[in-house]
């Protein structure tokens, strides 16, 4: 056996490789040294990463690569934030990990994970990880996959069970932008003519203000459900958005602060909703006054007959029996938050006032979700400079008239 000076262990194999041992550290159980292998095709090779190690472990740090798999690993570091993710963020990640993470890399070890393996991930997930369909996942749902390992791998860095993250060299796909895609496959919306159509066969039913609402201010479905009537001033035509309604498993519904802070936000309220509104609470504190102590008074805006929450199914049933019923174009309940800012936009309303009343963090969500108006107003708006500038040259024209009489 071959030693140099300070060295430690290193020897020559039977199959000409060499390889050397050093102390790592001490096992807290068994109070045994720990000792790391090194293997090389040169005694140099291996004296050399010895005395790193060496070097590592006298200034604390070195780091013993982690054993465990990925999906234990991903166990632990999600119940660790359970408690500060919402039931459907949780949920979410929960079924996207399940889906698509999981079976990809849950088996491999932390200490084997690499770039290269993580990037092959992301290239299938891309080209041809849509469950649903043939095709790949969108963008978004990329994104997040790539975000969900990376954050979990950050955390097992800061806990010194791998060096470094190696999902920080992962490249995602580019984004390709479609303003038709995003028009024809996300939006389905109304028009004005059918929004009128469609309100007028609603009005008089029970869940008439609820759509009259939904399509005066653009509220979310959970908003809208969530609203209670301390949050509302008819008088000075307005509502705020405070809380939303959210259903967790084996407790039902319940509300819940908004997620971010733009969500959190005053929306002003028209004359037309304010006459529809007063007149639904008008009918819900007499139904309220006939059941009494029968009345369970949360406050809510929209609730059951006996002041509980509502089931938002029911409400977006009816939404696609009047549809069928009428030959109306089929739409989900969001879409009526589409058609909301679909028509305010073409009627002229500015995209930050919009973005506002919406709840956008970012004046680019509004702009990228809604660019299909913009593309159509941009002619409009070219109309009408030209029309500025016409009625300028007619004014100037008729005042040189003027004094020429």
């Amino acid at each position: 056996m071959a030693r140099g000076n300070g060295e430690g262990t290193i020897y020559k194999r039977k199959d000409d490789r060499w390889c050397g041992q050093v102390t790592v550290g001490t096992d807290p159980k068994t109070g045994k040294q720990r000792r790391k292998t090194i293997y090389g095709d040169t005694r140099k090779e291996v004296a050399r990463e010895m005395t790193n190690i060496k070097h590592k472990v006298f200034t604390g740090t070195y780091i013993e690569p982690a054993e465990m798999p990925y999906a234990e690993w991903y166990d632990i570091w999600i119940e660790g934030r359970k408690n500060k993710l919402s039931f459907n963020t949780y949920d979410g990640y929960m079924k996207l990990y399940k889906n698509h993470i999981k079976p990809e890399i849950g088996q491999i070890k932390l200490k084997d994970l690499d770039i290269r393996t993580l990037q092959n991930v992301i290239n299938e997930k891309h080209e041809s990880g849509n469950l649903k369909r043939p095709g790949g996942l969108a963008l978004k749902t990329i994104k997040l996959i790539h975000s969900l390992i990376k954050i979990s791998l950050d955390q097992a860095v800061k806990e010194e069970l791998i060096i470094k993250n190696p999902a920080n060299g992962v490249e995602l796909p580019s984004k390709k932008k479609s303003r038709t895609s995003i028009t024809n496959k996300n939006l389905n919306i109304w028009t004005a003519k059918e929004v009128f159509k469609f309100l007028s066969i609603v009005n008089g039913h029970k869940y008439y203000p609820i759509f009259c609402l939904a399509l005066n201010t653009g509220l979310r479905r959970g908003e809208v459900f969530g609203l209670r009537w301390r949050n509302v001033n008819l008088k000075k035509q307005y509502l705020e958005v405070k809380e939303q309604q959210l259903y967790k498993n084996n407790i039902g519904y319940e509300l819940i602060v908004p997620k971010t802070d733009s969500s959190i936000r005053k929306i002003p309220l028209n004359d037309d909703t304010v006459k529809v509104l007063k007149s639904h609470k008008i009918r819900q504190s007499e139904h309220k006054l006939m059941l009494g102590e029968n009345y369970n008074d949360i406050g809510l805006v929209f609730c059951k007959e006996d002041g509980n929450h509502i089931y938002p199914e029911l409400v977006t049933n009816h939404l696609r029996k009047v549809c069928d019923a009428h030959d109306l174009k089929r739409i989900r309940f969001h879409d009526l938050r589409h058609t909301f800012a679909t028509l305010a936009l073409k009627a002229g309303m500015p995209a930050k006032v919009l973005q506002a009343i919406l709840g956008h963090s970012s004046i680019t969500t509004t702009l990228d979700v809604y660019s299909h108006v913009l593309d159509e107003m941009k002619e409009d708006g070219v109309d009408i400079i030209q029309n500025v500038y016409r009625n300028a040259a007619l004014k100037n024209q008729k005042e040189d008239e003027d004094q020429i009489n």
